[in-house]
């Protein structure tokens, strides 16, 4: 599984995702390999990819109320890198899976 990096591009609509392409982000049996020429920003993805996230799972719905249960989501599986995408912006980033 790759995901693309791309930048968050401040523009009059709001932030969108830019067309230059930053790194590459691959899940191996090993963990992960980044593929990037800025040092900074790779050691920034090492850190990100690196942490576990909590994913919020709808568990009850009634009244306009809405219950979620949090889940933690382990780094190196193809669950976090899906999950990865969401929270991807809070870093100025954007990601795009491919393959």
């Amino acid at each position: 599984m790759i995901i693309h990096i791309y930048p968050l591009v401040q523009k009059h609509q709001g932030k969108v995702p830019g067309d230059e392409f930053l790194a590459e982000v691959r899940l191996v049996e090993q963990g992960i390999r980044i593929e990037c020429y800025d040092k900074k920003l790779k050691d920034k993805l090492q850190d990100i990819f690196s942490l576990p996230i909590i994913k919020r799972t709808p568990i009850f719905q009634e009244h306009g109320i809405i219950a979620y249960q949090e889940e933690p989501v382990q780094p190196f599986t193809e669950e976090f890198f899906r999950e990865i995408l969401f929270s991807l912006h809070k870093h100025g980033l954007h990601g795009k899976i491919n393959g």
